[in-house]
């Protein structure tokens, strides 16, 4: 059991909706997302090796950037993503 007035929880809180963060709808998140797909910036994470064949269908190569397998990557940071979608 922690002690009083300590989070039991080691790990930081988890960011706060994009929207609660800005006081605001956000809006069409496309912009943010699409500006620069498997950025840092935003929390992205390139996905560039790969490929998204299944059950012997061919499918798209994996490349830096937007592809079809990933998009725009995958988040890494939750909180950078957040934060660049609120402002």
């Amino acid at each position: 059991m922690a002690a009083a007035g300590l989070h039991p929880c080691t790990r930081p809180p988890p960011p706060r909706p994009a929207a609660q963060k800005a006081g605001r709808p956000v809006g069409d998140i496309h912009r943010v997302l699409y500006s620069a797909p498997g950025s840092a910036r935003l929390g992205l994470t390139d996905l560039t090796i790969g490929t998204n064949t299944a059950h012997s269908v061919a499918g798209y190569q994996a490349r830096r950037g937007y592809d079809l397998p990933s998009g725009v990557g995958t988040v890494r940071d939750a909180g950078r993503l957040v934060n660049a979608l609120a402002h």
